[in-house]
């Protein structure tokens, strides 16, 4: 049994039967579900048992009624939960205000309106929220608002693509290139984590999910469709050899057919003089086929391979470019 049956369980049998004695009136105003870990997407196992593991669930309420029924919850779960359940200890319940968890999930509570404001939003932040089960929901308020992020408006899907294309020739073809040519293994090696990781990051946008942190990023992207396993598979066999860079040709061609076949324009540069790095071409015409494609200037104007903004800076607007 995984964490999320696990928990699950222990709220069907224990959980909710505790709250219908103990504090009926709150029953159509609350939500429950996990809040947290690896167990919220089935992927924990006993590795992820030595930390912040176990039986639990949190109880979800809307503003307008936590203060009013939080106090009441938190004392009969403390009181009625068993110390372990299932032969598993560290049985935990958390009460939490929903649009303060949200909002220290993704930072904001509710999901923007306006699609410049998702570019705020770190990607793994998104992956969290939308990962979140919900195992009582009677009004709906946690699942709706979880769903209302299960998606990037077209204008900034269309801008992560790109500076993930960005970041697969960065590291995959310029840099990782001639660090073997100059035979550096320890620079061409660095490259080529950060060229898998992009590579790993694209799949998941073509697929049109949310990519999770480092930890489970390849595992999963290799879940998503049998043309992904096979980008993770040459991954890993090409992570012991000492030359990576033709491995690195060869995943970027199988996402660029993935590209032609989702029909992203290519769009070559107005001025054909000879360039310094003339390897995959093709990835610049996509990227500029992505860009045009944009209606909205303000993300069109967002520089090349940046897709994340920082709050402004002493009223300037700081732009960073993720795994340098």
């Amino acid at each position: 049994m995984n964490g999320l049956q696990l928990s699950k369980s222990l709220f069907d049998e224990t959980g909710l039967p505790l709250l219908k004695r103990t504090c009926p009136e709150a029953l159509d105003r609350l939500a429950a579900g996990l809040s947290g870990g690896s167990q919220c997407h089935g992927h924990d196992d006993a590795v992820s048992r030595d930390h912040g593991w176990g039986p639990s669930f949190a109880v979800w309420l809307p503003v307008d009624s936590f203060g009013s029924h939080a106090p009441k919850i938190r004392a009969a779960l403390a009181a009625g939960l068993p110390a372990e359940y299932a032969g598993f200890a560290n049985v935990a319940c958390t009460v939490m205000e929903f649009d303060q968890y949200v909002r220290e999930v993704v930072g904001v509570s509710e999901a923007p309106g306006d699609p410049y404001e998702w570019l705020r939003i770190p990607e793994e932040a998104l992956f969290e929220i939308t990962h979140r089960p919900v195992f009582y929901d009677p009004s709906g308020f946690a699942s709706a608002r979880f769903q209302s992020f299960a998606t990037y408006p077209e204008d900034v899907w269309k801008k992560r693509l790109e500076a993930c294309l960005f970041w697969l020739w960065e590291w995959g073809v310029k840099h990782l290139k001639r660090a073997e040519l100059r035979d550096d293994r320890l620079a061409a090696a660095w490259y080529w984590m950060h060229f898998a990781e992009h590579a790993a990051r694209t799949a998941f946008l073509l697929e049109r999910s949310y990519a999770p942190y480092h930890k489970w990023l390849f595992r999963m992207a290799a879940e998503l469709s049998p043309s992904n396993a096979m980008v993770v598979r040459m991954i890993i066999d090409a992570s012991s050899e000492e030359r990576r860079y033709n491995s690195a040709a060869s995943i970027s061609r199988l996402i660029l057919e993935r590209l032609r076949e989702l029909g992203i324009p290519e769009i070559e540069e107005d001025d054909r003089s000879p360039v310094a790095y003339p390897d995959l071409p093709e990835i610049h015409m996509y990227r500029r086929g992505l860009i045009s494609s944009i209606k909205d200037e303000r993300i069109k104007a967002v520089p090349a391979g940046q897709s994340v903004i920082l709050p402004p800076t002493k009223g300037t607007t700081t732009w960073f470019r993720p795994a340098q």
